[in-house]
């Protein structure tokens, strides 16, 4: 019985591992697939790479930072630049300012573009005002136009 059981075992390993390679063989031959890997692999090198090399490198002591921190040999472990940033006495102009305006300037065109989208809307959806086509085709004109133009205005 053992003999006779022993091949079973074999013969639904290597179906099994012949299902798997059929699978993957399906998988890899979508080009789709292909084109999705190649671009995540692009992903990876092009922006995950430089982040995580920005981000050690912040956490490290430099040659350049001996003359703040006389004791430190570069390549050591540091929070120095963080707390340089968030809590050092040019923090408020370097980081907290200017993270206060972005706010600012975001909400406020946050609420400019909301209030005069909804009043667009609502006049020509639910008006009958003169020259109503026109203004449609007006506030459409930015989503016919691409991005690049409007950056460059």
């Amino acid at each position: 019985m053992t003999s006779s059981a022993a091949p079973a075992q074999t013969s639904s390993k290597g179906s099994s591992a012949r299902a798997v390679l059929g699978h993957l063989r399906h998988f890899f031959t979508q080009p789709e697939r292909l084109l999705g890997i190649l671009l995540a692999v692009m992903l990876g090198a092009l922006v995950l790479v430089p982040l995580f090399e920005l981000i050690r490198e912040t956490l490290t002591v430099q040659p350049y930072d001996r003359a703040y921190l006389p004791k430190a040999q570069p390549g050591e472990f540091t929070l120095f630049h963080y707390e340089r940033v968030f809590a050092g006495r040019l923090s408020w102009a370097i980081f907290y300012k200017p993270f206060f305006n972005s706010l600012v300037t975001a909400f406020a065109a946050t609420a400019i573009c909301l209030t005069l989208g909804a009043g667009l809307a609502w006049l020509i959806v639910r008006t009958n005002i003169p020259f109503r086509n026109f203004l449609h085709t007006l506030v459409m004109i930015p989503y016919m136009l691409p991005s690049w133009v409007m950056a460059l205005a």
